[in-house]
């Protein structure tokens, strides 16, 4: 008689009765040996990990591992390679010898990256115009900045259309390149005079395109008609704007 699991990995009893002598032993059932041997894999940086596969020999019957491969390796992770261990692998009854693999990691390749917060036009300043911005690639994920190198061209005067030119640099986990132009405008001031407060609107500014800002006062507040030429001053915080008006008799500012 059998007291115990004859099948799986442990000790089993057996009790054996011949002519009224009892006798009572045991054996013992030790795991078998099976070969794991993962299999390598690839993605592109900034993909979610590809399904960890892996082939087994030496299974009896009906038998299945339980658990999962791992690796250190994420969607973030950075281009190289990444060893796949045998993670949560397991069958009580079995010995796993596990044969490693390899998850290497390519760059991602971006010819047509989002240039996120960079305007259509933008004023001239008297200067070259540098707008910044941040590169996004294909996936919404913001690509650093060492990544990458900007060149500027046609952004040094008034009326030009500019462009902005994305070369990759060597090494990283992007290979990135692409352009973009943008306009440069001249400044275009308007004027609204309510008594001494005068509201400017700039257009074509980047900064302050279309926007009106009662932070300008106009002095000095009241001049007399003479029929002569009158010069006033306008003043925003440090700054000062001088601008010439002449004034006539039907003239309400």
């Amino acid at each position: 008689v059998y007291s115990g699991d004859r099948r799986n990995v442990g000790t089993c009893g057996v009790e054996l009765t011949l002519g009224g002598v009892t006798a009572s032993m045991s054996f013992v059932i030790t795991p078998a040996q099976l070969t794991v041997t993962a299999d390598d894999k690839s993605k592109v940086y900034g993909e979610e990990n590809p399904a960890l596969t892996y082939q087994v020999s030496g299974l009896y019957g009906d038998d299945t591992l339980s658990g999962a491969l791992k690796t250190t390796a994420t969607a973030t992770s950075d281009v190289g390679e990444y060893a796949i261990d045998c993670g949560t692998l397991a069958n009580s009854n079995y010995t796993i010898v596990y044969k490693a693999a390899t998850l290497r990691i390519t760059a991602r390749t971006v010819t047509e990256p989002v240039f996120d917060g960079l305007l259509e036009k933008y004023s001239y300043t008297g200067e070259a115009v540098e707008p910044t911005f941040t590169l996004v690639d294909d996936l919404g994920n913001v690509i650093d900045a060492d990544e990458y190198s900007v060149a500027y061209s046609n952004n040094t005067a008034a009326g030009a259309t500019a462009t902005i030119t994305i070369t990759d640099r060597e090494g990283g986990n992007y290979t990135v390149s692409g352009s973009v132009k943008f306009k440069i405008h001249a400044h275009t001031w308007s004027y609204t005079a309510t008594g001494n407060l005068l509201t400017a609107t700039c257009e074509g500014a980047a900064s302050v395109c279309g926007e009106s800002r009662d932070v300008w006062i106009l002095e000095p507040e009241n001049m007399v008609y003479d029929g002569t030429e009158k010069s006033v001053i306008i003043k925003r915080h440090t700054k000062t704007i001088r601008f010439k008006h002449v004034l006539t008799a039907t003239d309400t500012r």
